[in-house]
């Protein structure tokens, strides 16, 4: 037997604390990486933004440099919109 359970979307106070707890300490966050504006811009639930999280960590270690950019993030963060479905 299969059962749905909704959960409702965090608010941008929730998703700027799953943001913020996401990232394994090994990864450096760029500057430029506002979590509050993140949490604002894009609304995801907390399995798209782990979804996220674990796509940039997989990157990021990839390329030995264990830095996230801005740029990584956003692209990541398209990347879980368009599985989604949402609008781009």
């Amino acid at each position: 037997f299969q059962a749905i359970i909704h959960f409702p979307i965090p608010g941008i106070g929730e998703r700027e604390e799953i943001w913020r707890k996401a990232f394994p300490p090994q990864i450096e966050i760029a500057e430029d990486i506002q979590w509050n504006q993140i949490a604002t811009r894009y609304e995801l639930t907390g399995a798209g933004i782990i979804n996220v999280t674990h796509y940039c960590a997989v990157e990021v270690l990839a390329s030995k440099v264990y830095r996230l950019s801005l740029q990584q993030l956003e692209t990541a963060i398209m990347r879980e919109y368009i599985k989604e479905g949402k609008v781009v």
